[in-house]
């Protein structure tokens, strides 16, 4: 049995996977957005690994951008010795 602080309720993953299929679909700077919100969750359900790797994405296909630079922030609280490229 799992710890109770890893348990993940069921509304949750739902919203994880409903953003998911949302953004897959079409990434794009217009997006970012979602992108950044879909790292939200997966930050907010004990997904840190693919947290990390949305934000990146969100910094990948939008450089410039408003998002980019909310993800470089939340991947230096969550990791600070990470570097975002």
């Amino acid at each position: 049995m799992r710890p109770a602080a890893l348990v993940v309720p069921r509304q949750s993953r739902k919203r994880v996977f409903r953003r998911q299929v949302c953004i897959q679909a079409r990434p794009t700077s217009a997006d970012a957005k979602q992108w950044i919100a879909l790292g939200n969750r997966y930050f907010d359900t004990h997904q840190r690994d693919k947290a990390i790797k949305t934000w990146k994405r969100v910094i990948e296909i939008a450089p410039t951008t408003v998002q980019a630079a909310k993800a470089h922030a939340y991947i230096e609280r969550v990791n600070p010795m990470a570097k975002p490229q």
